[in-house]
């Protein structure tokens, strides 16, 4: 993969903090126009929500799911870097209270809807990459579906991934829903070969660029002393011209106080959070019947009335996600992944009561896997739970600030931070999403590079692709 424990001998032009899919594209972007980036990751493995892991012969990803849209900007933006190799998947399956469904694009008048909001939020990130703090729509999901003349059936089908943003559609912003809606109108697509493939194959050109990716080094500190950048790694300060941060809002724990203490830290601080998640890993004796390579979604109780799950006053999930990650992935061993959001305060330190909840919580899950799937028959099963989420990847929340309306009216949430050298990427400056972490990683390079380079790396949303469906 071409990692190193080591940090290379500087000098660095641009360090990159974190080697998830947002600070990877940063620095792929950068290494193209010739900068030298340093990829500093804490944990040992590089890719964050895009790795893949395994127990013996089974391998689950960890976040990349399902992508939308390939054939946009973001898609282009990415097989440019490195990365370009994908598959078709089948269209998701739903199973409502009433029945069983297959989701499509949507009504004609709902795609227009979605397809013009997506077009005003590009614009308003682009507006902010030049400085102008301002804009935003202040419409929750259910109020931007309160103007369409949708039918209840209608109005079901355009909501039903509403998992996908961590929130349901009387909280979630119509921002938010628009850009993922708008996404998988052009169908469902998974990496040839797993998500794992992505993070070598980018950290593989940054190093043919100049670059590198250190990884097992976990930051403590982001070092802004006069005219000197750099991080605090260890007992070490490994400094560069500019410091990229790809942790998004979580940026500002890493800041002395004098810098965590101004407006747009503050502000980034005080935004919501997305919700915790839990997710159960199965390996299979074979395949079940029904299994395929769509995404399987069961709503128990529609319409949604909150996004978390909580095991200690209720029986079933309100709402789950399933998939077969060996099937998206066209070999490997028989696997499923069952994910569910859960309230972050469910589990508590690692003890009795852990593992008692964890018991609970898998049980639970199996139940519904067993619902759709009748003849499933596990060999392994392993769950994840916040705190695995923390310990691996830094923070509980999988979707980083909610997708809330809020989030799309903070006029500090931009690369620009106002400090000369340190300049914010991730997905959450767009999406918690593949497509929304390249998006963040290309803003965060516009900014280092200069605005002058946004028509190379930030290529405006076009007309809807081919094989657009209405």
């Amino acid at each position: 993969m071409s990692t190193t424990r080591e940090a290379p001998p500087g000098p660095w032009d641009v360090l990159v903090i974190g080697a998830g899919l947002s600070g990877l594209t940063t620095a792929s972007i950068l290494a193209h126009e010739g900068l030298r980036v340093l990829v500093v990751e804490g944990h040992v493995v590089p890719g964050g929500f895009t790795h893949t892991f395994s127990r013996g012969p089974f391998t689950w990803d960890v976040g990349v799911h399902s992508v939308g849209r390939i054939d946009g900007w973001e898609g282009g933006l990415l097989s440019r870097i490195g990365f370009g190799a994908w598959t078709a998947t089948e269209d998701d399956r739903v199973e409502f209270p009433w029945g069983r469904r297959t989701l499509g694009g949507g009504p004609g008048r709902w795609i227009d809807a979605v397809d013009e909001l997506a077009t005003e939020a590009w614009q308003q990130f682009s507006i902010r990459t030049r400085g102008v703090r301002r804009g935003g729509d202040p419409r929750t999901t259910a109020e931007f579906l309160a103007e369409l003349d949708l039918s209840p059936e209608e109005r079901a089908q355009v909501t039903a991934r509403w998992a996908y943003l961590g929130e349901v559609p009387q909280r979630s912003s119509a921002v938010a829903h628009a850009l993922m809606g708008s996404s998988f109108q052009a169908g469902n697509h998974y990496p040839a070969g797993g998500a794992g493939q992505i993070a070598p194959t980018l950290i593989r050109g940054l190093v043919k660029r100049g670059g590198a990716c250190l990884v097992g080094a976990r930051v403590q500190e982001i070092v802004l002393e006069g005219t000197r950048r750099g991080v605090r790694v260890g007992d070490r300060v490994i400094e560069a011209e500019v410091v990229v941060s790809a942790l998004g809002v979580r940026t500002p724990a890493l800041l002395a106080p004098a810098h965590r203490n101004r407006p747009w830290a503050r502000a980034l601080e005080a935004l919501p959070r997305s919700v915790g998640h839990v997710a159960l890993y199965v390996g299979l004796d074979r395949h079940p019947a029904g299994a395929s390579t769509a995404n399987v979604w069961v709503h128990n109780r529609w319409p949604a009335e909150r996004a978390v799950w909580d095991p200690r006053v209720e029986e079933r999930p309100q709402a789950i996600y399933a998939s077969f990650p060996a099937l998206k992935a066209g070999d490997g061993a028989p696997t499923a992944t069952l994910v569910a959001f859960v309230p972050d305060d469910l589990f508590g330190r690692r003890g009795e009561a852990y593992r008692a909840m964890k018991e609970r919580v898998t049980s639970a899950l199996l139940h519904e896997l067993r619902r759709q799937f009748p003849d499933l028959e596990p060999v392994h099963v392993e769950l994840s739970t916040p705190r695995t989420t923390t310990r691996f990847l830094g923070a509980p929340a999988a979707y980083g600030p909610a997708a809330v309306p809020a989030r799309y009216l903070e006029p500090h949430l931009r690369p620009a931070t106002g400090v000369r050298g340190l300049v914010l990427a991730g997905s959450d400056l767009v999406l918690g999403s593949v497509m929304g972490a390249v998006a963040g990683g290309a803003l965060a390079s516009v900014e280092v590079l200069g605005p002058g380079s946004a028509d190379r790396w930030l290529a405006r949303p076009g007309p809807r692709p081919p094989g657009h469906r209405s």
